[in-house]
């Protein structure tokens, strides 16, 4: 399984990103429903009544008294077409702004679990290199262990170097317990992000110079945070929304205007004054509505609306603040990252170069064991700190290019790319 296959898994199954999804569908309701406050409203109403009337008085002479039982029957047909409503022309903008919101907060879930998924699947080839190296160590302290026991038994080796190798050895099979307790630990976090048993994983080479940072300029990395971040254009949207909401509830102080047009038919089947009738009505007009008082609810919710756009404000301010940390401190693991992997690398070679040497040493008879044991130790903390770094390198670089708001899935193919050893 690679990096890319690894986290389309993750798309999936994970309930976060799954959430964000979600989202969408609930502002694209959102923006349906703003629009649906300036499109026609159309209802017929029906109606039954049966009435019983009794003239108490009447300036009729011929209907002074009277009493009636009848039935009564009606059906209304209304349109009501909106002509000028503020709050809803303003309320259309604003989820325009709520739905591409959405979007960018999608996108930036999406960074989000692959910058998850690459870290979960680094630190499980992490692991799977350090057991395996805690394999190795445990095989060469019991071959030289042997070696020094066969030695003291011909009274070449001294009872201290015995039982120095005895207890590298019981120190050696310690460090290997911790190593398959730390694979097991990461890769359930690798199976929880893609929701399945994780197989073979694609290896890493001993090259990573084809994941380079352009520009090496952390200044012009923070430029580009700043504009690109997803989480930074989110709170910008987030302030304009805000400023949207301040003047929908503003509008509250607007007067409405429909235009709306009614045809009511009725029909009875009596009256006290005489017989039944059938009459339509049609009735055509413009509407207009002015507010005068509202018990403060305008103003009220005027402030409200204000409140929550010095809110979104300060999180704009806040987000790029964190963009601007997030960038250098990544940028500065790249940066210090190339120079430990540089130095580490010498270092491995170093220390290879001084296991050979005590060996040498060894055999003629210049050397004790234990300063063999020692080198190999020391030889393989330096690989251990070599592979870390490598893989913390890759991490840093990723995360670079998400505080920019730039990590795409060609990054997952470069990592990818990387694992398998291209050139390219």
């Amino acid at each position: 399984m690679g990096v890319e296959d690894a986290f389309r898994a993750a798309m999936d199954g994970d309930p976060g990103f799954q959430s964000s999804e979600a989202a969408i569908e609930v502002a694209e309701a959102g923006k349906a429903k703003a629009w649906s406050r300036l499109l026609p409203d159309a209802r017929v109403e029906g109606r039954f009544d049966r009435v019983d009337q009794n003239i108490i008085s009447s300036d009729n002479t011929v209907y002074a008294l009277g009493h009636s039982r009848y039935n009564k029957a009606s059906a209304v047909g209304r349109l009501i077409q909106p002509v000028f409503h503020w709050d809803a022309i303003k309320g259309i903008g604003k989820a325009a702004l709520v739905e591409e919101k959405v979007r960018i907060e999608r996108l930036d879930a999406r960074s989000d679990l692959a910058l998850r998924v690459v870290t979960a699947y680094l630190d499980v080839l992490f692991a799977e290199d350090d057991l395996e190296r805690a394999r190795r160590e445990r095989e060469a302290v019991r071959a030289e262990r042997n070696r020094i026991e066969a030695r003291h038994a011909s009274g070449q080796a001294s009872r201290v170097e015995l039982e120095d190798a005895r207890a590298r050895g019981e120190m050696v099979e310690a460090l290997l317990v911790q190593a398959r307790d730390a694979l097991q630990v990461r890769r359930a976090n690798l199976e929880m992000l893609v929701g399945t048993h994780v197989d073979e994983l694609e290896r890493m080479t001993d090259e990573v110079q084809m994941l380079r940072v352009d520009p090496m300029d952390a200044k012009a990395w923070v430029e580009r945070a700043l504009s690109g971040n997803l989480k930074v254009r989110a709170a910008m949207l987030g302030v304009e929304i805000a400023r949207r909401e301040v003047a929908i509830q503003q509008a509250g102080h607007f007067p409405v205007l429909d235009a709306e047009a009614s045809y009511d038919y009725q029909k009875t089947t009596g009256s006290v004054f005489g017989g039944g009738s059938r009459v339509g009505t049609m009735d055509l007009a413009l509407v207009l509505k002015v507010p005068l008082i509202s018990g403060g609810r305008v103003l009220a919710s005027t402030r409200e609306a204000r409140a929550r756009l010095r809110q979104a404000e300060l999180r704009l301010e806040q987000a790029r603040r964190q963009a601007r940390r997030d960038v250098r401190d990544a940028f500065a693991g790249v940066v210090n990252g190339l120079a430990k992997l540089r130095a580490l690398k010498r270092s491995v070679q170093a220390q290879e170069l001084s296991l050979r040497v005590r060996e040498r040493g060894v055999r003629a008879g210049l050397n004790t064991s234990v300063k063999v044991l020692d080198a190999r130790r020391d030889l393989f903390i330096v690989r251990r700190d070599y592979a870390r770094a490598r893989y913390e390198y890759v991490k840093h670089y990723l995360r670079l290019k998400r505080a920019a708001g730039e990590l795409e899935d060609k990054d997952l193919k470069a990592v990818d790319g990387l694992l398998r050893g291209d050139e390219s």
